[in-house]
């Protein structure tokens, strides 16, 4: 099994850029979850593998289990290699969730994050937003935003709509942009006119752990031409129940979608 899982993932990482940037929908990850350790245990198998990976759907008012998943990440690696920054709580009823940015601190620090200030209060959970240097690069790339979105079912249509709003507030600061969005607009859409035009390329992947639905909902958007010269082509699905042996229900106990990821050099 081993030698599978080794082949498995070289042929998904041949060829890879200098750094791999991965965003990852832990389903409801919060003390629950944080409290099973064979599910902490696969969490970290998948972290382990990318350099900056963003987690959605945090859910832990307390911290404790993002500082748990930061600690258990260094210590399924065995020494101190990441750090983390997790953004304000969203939301407008009881129910909130934060997005949190695990990265290795020897290939990235933080320049600034905020959160998009949303002023007509288009998004339920507005995105977060994380300049970074890109401390190893070989390349023009030295530094680039990542805008973390987690959207609203209902309201998905409407927030992608004000995806260009946000890209032209971050693109007061940076002109290299990723949109990590999960979307959540199901299989049949348009896309807005206007982002399309604006001339980034976008991952469409079906992420979904679940065979029932073939829904591309979790996306990479790339702005800025050293971004997109620098970027091992649109982003790829990490199928970890393939690469990695899991079962399906250990995939499903970690989450109902699988990681998306990129490579930048």
């Amino acid at each position: 099994m081993r030698s599978f899982v080794v082949l498995c993932l070289f042929g998904l990482f041949a060829g890879c850029y200098g750094a791999k940037i991965c965003a990852f929908n832990i389903q409801s990850f919060g003390p629950t979850k944080a409290g099973k350790p064979d599910v902490m245990n696969n969490i970290c198998q998948v972290m382990s593998l990318f350099d900056l990976i963003i987690v959605q759907e945090v859910r832990d008012s307390s911290g404790g289990a993002q500082a748990q998943l930061l600690s258990d990440l260094n210590a399924y690696v065995g020494f101190t290699e990441y750090d983390y920054y997790c953004g304000v709580r969203l939301g407008r009823s009881s129910y909130t969730e934060q997005y949190c940015f695990y990265f290795k601190s020897a290939m990235f620090s933080i320049i600034d994050a905020y959160e998009y200030p949303d002023p007509g209060d288009i998004f339920e959970r507005q995105p977060t937003v994380v300049h970074f240097q890109h401390k190893t690069s070989t390349s023009s790339l030295t530094e680039f935003a990542i805008a973390a979105l987690h959207a609203k079912p209902d309201d998905a249509v409407v927030e992608l709509d004000a995806s260009v709003d946000v890209y032209d507030y971050i693109a007061q600061t940076s002109t290299e942009i990723v949109l990590m969005w999960r979307w959540r607009i199901g299989p049949i859409f348009v896309l807005t006119p206007i982002l399309v035009s604006s001339g980034p390329f976008l991952c469409w992947q079906d992420t979904t752990v679940s065979g029932n639905t073939h829904c591309a909902y979790d996306r990479f958007v790339l702005a800025g031409a050293d971004l997109i010269a620098n970027s091992d082509d649109y982003g790829e699905v990490f199928y970890s129940d393939y690469a990695l042996g899991w079962t399906y229900a250990a995939t499903s106990d970690v989450s109902d979608h699988y990681p998306v990821y990129m490579n930048v050099n």
